[in-house]
């Protein structure tokens, strides 16, 4: 298992309604149960995708990585996944919605993002 220390990803206030995050720490763990390589996750607060979370890492299949962070915004945002195909290419994933205050556990199955 990879952990991936985020210093402080800013989820945008300007998106603020009853779901806010202010300015606390966020972690939980990404699973890939995919067949794939991932090697970025990004978030979308309504100001546009983030960097990639993981850096020059990657998640590798049937691997899964701890990040963590401080959010300070909505906690309703989009993710979106990319990947390795088996040609040696890159694939990005439709962007999928997330509550990032309960999300404990992400999980990619090479289709899908989702979370409890």
């Amino acid at each position: 298992m990879r952990k991936v220390l985020l210093g402080a990803l800013a989820l945008s206030a300007t998106v603020l309604g009853a779901n806010a995050y202010a300015g606390n720490n966020v972690e939980f763990t990404i699973h890939n149960s995919s067949s794939y390589i991932i090697s970025a996750f990004q978030t979308n607060d309504g100001d546009g995708w983030s960097n990639n979370w993981l850096g020059g890492d990657q998640v590798d299949a049937g691997e899964k990585a701890d990040l963590k962070f401080v959010a300070d915004g909505p906690c309703d945002i989009q993710l979106r996944v990319s990947w390795r195909t088996t040609d040696g290419g890159q694939q990005v994933g439709e962007p999928w919605d997330i509550n990032i205050c309960d999300a404990k556990d992400v999980f990619f199955d090479g289709k899908k993002v989702t979370y409890k």
